[in-house]
């Protein structure tokens, strides 16, 4: 699935209980480690406060993002693009 500025792959993952989700931003987004780590942590945390709402099944989920503006998109924002993916999933 791929939205705005991010891409999700996904497998659904019978040999757990719990999901897995990680997370890469490549060097073509930006060469700094700040602002890569900033949009992982951003991504993750988003993920960790809303998992109950959007991660139903036992899945692991690989979020690709390719657009700088994710580092200072407000968190709303950033909330939503990562929920339109995960519903159109729709595991």
């Amino acid at each position: 699935m791929r939205g705005r500025g991010i891409a999700l792959k996904y497998a659904k993952n019978t040999r757990r209980d719990q999901a897995r989700v990680a997370v890469v931003v490549s060097k073509k987004v930006s060469k700094s480690a700040v602002v890569r780590g900033r949009i992982r942590r951003r991504i993750f945390e988003v993920v960790r406060a809303n998992h109950q709402d959007i991660i139903t099944h036992p899945i692991d989920m690989v979020f690709s993002v390719y657009d700088e503006s994710f580092a200072d998109m407000p968190s709303a924002e950033v909330q939503s693009a990562v929920a339109r993916l995960v519903d159109r999933v729709n595991l």
